[in-house]
């Protein structure tokens, strides 16, 4: 683990106390059996949102029982702060996915970076040895992988980037009904 991302990890964990949260409440109300497992999870999420590299993520909760999304766009600062409640929302029976957000003007555009989804552990390493090395790659179920690729430093039009999106999806096997400029990606 690096330095930065304990940090994190203990910022988090002083915002949880300073919310009158005990030590122990503050990590088994996350599901946790072990604070080791509540640091890897922490660590892992803030690992996500910064390689996403964007002032802004949209969280998105699949509420299970209802199908229906309710969505919040936070910086990842206040994530971070929210996370206690996410891993309870989680464990109730809510799906946590994030994108990332971006704006052009008033108008919403592609943060510059487009979720392949359902690729395998060769489409992943293809992507890697074709220069598209993946900012973030989360395996969602057994030898199944979503990557974030980065397009750009910039943000892009959405058409553009719905356009790049499901190229990648063909040319890497991944799913082409997840390939377009704001699909979600798991949490």
């Amino acid at each position: 683990m690096t330095s930065d991302a304990r940090g994190d990890w203990e910022q988090a964990l002083d915002t949880g106390l300073s919310q009158g949260l005990s030590f122990n409440s503050l990590f088994y109300s996350l599901g946790a059996t072990s604070c080791r497992t509540s640091l890897c999870a922490l660590t892992a999420i803030v690992t996500q949102l910064r390689a996403m590299g964007t002032a802004q993520v949209e969280v998105g909760l699949l509420h299970g029982p209802t199908n229906r999304m309710t969505s919040r766009v936070w910086t990842p600062e206040e994530v971070q702060a929210a996370l206690i409640w996410l891993r309870r929302e989680n464990m109730r029976g809510c799906n946590v996915y994030v994108r990332p957000v971006a704006w052009q003007g008033s108008a919403p555009a592609s943060a510059g970076i487009v979720l392949v989804d359902d690729l395998t552990r060769e489409g992943v390493a293809q992507l890697h040895r074709d220069g598209l090395g993946p900012a973030v790659v989360t395996e969602t179920s057994a030898r199944n992988y979503q990557a974030w690729v980065r397009l750009s430093p910039a943000p892009l039009a959405p058409l553009l980037a719905t356009q790049a999106a499901k190229e990648l999806a063909a040319r890497y096997d991944g799913d082409p009904a997840s390939a377009d400029w704001r699909h979600y990606g798991r949490c």
